[in-house]
């Protein structure tokens, strides 16, 4: 055993403290901070949250399974979608012209991720009332050495930086710890659509539990509709922020 890593969330919603010292446990506690910095993201987000799961309701009640999410992307037309989601955010102010995302991603994403709870749940820890406004990931374990903080104290745009650069570290991270090899499977999205979404249900290599939910994220992502905030959203909006993209998605074990 080489160093440890603290998985920890202290916000008005709960509290989680969770400290591993090997690699076979460390997925519970980023299970947990990966549910957090979801949560944790779309909250900050510039995006009237109520509004959406309003549009969403109808067609989320009757998500149970991977093909009901499959049938109702396939009722979805993603400009018309779009239009109706533009009501449903808050501009960014951009003062020196450099913004080239746009805040409906955030809120098509936030819709999308109500789709999708019908299938893969998001599990928060249980409920608590923290205090310090703080997420953190701080790791030394066995050669994987990163530091991530969500500061809920500081602006709605660090914390959604924050909570997208954290997010995507851990998925990466889990990749490996599960022996999730799936570079091959998303080279064959090599293109941005919303149609390929259907695809990426119909070629999952596994379709349940953790594993299914991490190859379903990442495949949405890489078809360019990601059911989170993801670091390409927030750069986009936030470009003063600008969080560094990993080279490579490395999800070999």
């Amino acid at each position: 055993m080489v160093g440890s890593a603290l998985c920890e969330a202290e916000t008005p919603g709960y509290v989680y403290r969770f400290e591993a010292f090997d690699e076979n446990q460390l997925g519970e506690g980023l299970l947990a901070l990966r549910a957090v910095a979801t949560h944790q993201g779309f909250e900050r987000a510039p995006i009237d949250r109520k509004a959406i799961e309003a549009l969403a309701r109808t067609a989320s009640g009757k998500i149970k399974t991977l093909d009901d999410l499959k049938a109702c992307l396939a009722g979805i037309k993603p400009n018309a979608l779009k239009q109706e989601l533009a009501g449903c955010v808050t501009r960014v102010d951009d003062p020196l012209g450099r913004k080239k995302g746009d805040e409906v991603d955030f809120a098509f994403s936030y819709y999308l991720h109500l789709l999708k709870q019908g299938v893969y749940p998001l599990r928060l820890p249980p409920g608590s009332q923290g205090k310090k406004g703080l997420v953190r990931l701080a790791s030394n374990l066995d050669k994987w050495v990163v530091i991530k903080k969500i500061n809920l104290g500081a602006g709605d745009d660090e914390a959604v930086a924050g909570a997208a650069s954290m997010r995507d570290a851990i998925s990466r991270k889990l990749f490996k710890l599960r022996g999730i090899a799936a570079d091959a499977w998303l080279a064959q999205f090599n293109r941005k659509s919303f149609a390929g979404l259907s695809k990426v249900i119909d070629s999952l290599p596994e379709r349940d539990g953790v594993n299914g939910e991490l190859l379903l994220d990442a495949g949405f992502e890489a078809n360019g509709f990601p059911t989170f905030i993801s670091i390409e959203q927030s750069n986009g909006v936030y470009p003063y922020l600008k969080v560094p993209k990993p080279r490579g998605r490395q999800r070999k074990a």
